[in-house]
């Protein structure tokens, strides 16, 4: 006697994989004959391990790297994380949407919570800058830059002034927003000072 249409998927409730033997699909009936039981999954948790160096960081070992050096682990059944933002939850909480978690010590592969603290993407940018790890062109390096070094000491000096950021852009040709990243503190900021504009 042929399996009805109904009876060709799993028999486990929720499963909608085909039929393979005993009315379970082949996951589950993989399963049954290797434990008893179609639920039983033996898949281990994979443990983080590390080795600590002489600057007290716990260097990860057990799991690859991706991206910047960093190491991921995978979290349920699709999700993955990053492991020093994982440890940083485990030890302080949720981290906030706006901000994410940085390396004190400068390290992608550390994962020793007392070297991670929160930080805005800004942050994490000024640390890459002030310790020497931005060696991508900058300021008046960059060819679409239409200011140069003395162009920004100038406006900072306008800025003191109260003039509008508007009315600084129009002057120096660049847009609004270059003038409030200069204000901020965003960008040039390898360029100290500020020079009082010359007379025209």
């Amino acid at each position: 006697m042929g399996i009805s249409q109904q009876e060709k998927i799993c028999k486990i409730d929720g499963c909608k994989g085909k039929y393979k033997g005993l009315g379970y699909c082949t996951k589950h009936y993989q399963r049954f004959k290797k434990h008893g039981d179609p639920l039983k999954n033996n898949r281990r948790k994979k443990l983080i391990t590390f080795d600590i160096d002489e600057n007290g960081c716990f260097n990860c070992t057990s799991h690859a790297e991706c991206n910047g050096g960093y190491h991921r682990m995978r979290v349920g059944k699709d999700k993955h994380i990053l492991i020093h933002r994982f440890i940083y939850e485990q030890c302080y909480g949720m981290i906030p949407n706006d901000l994410i978690v940085r390396h004190k010590c400068d390290n992608p592969h550390c994962i020793n919570p007392e070297h991670l603290e929160l930080g805005t993407y800004q942050d994490n940018m000024m640390d890459k800058v002030n310790r020497g790890r931005c060696n991508s062109p900058y300021g008046e390096r960059v060819k679409q830059s239409k200011l140069k070094e003395n162009d920004v000491k100038e406006i900072r000096y306008l800025l003191t002034k109260n003039l509008g950021i508007s009315e600084i852009a129009r002057k120096y040709g660049v847009s609004p927003a270059s003038i409030s990243r200069i204000k901020d503190g965003i960008s040039w900021v390898k360029v100290k000072g500020i020079k009082v504009p010359e007379e025209n």
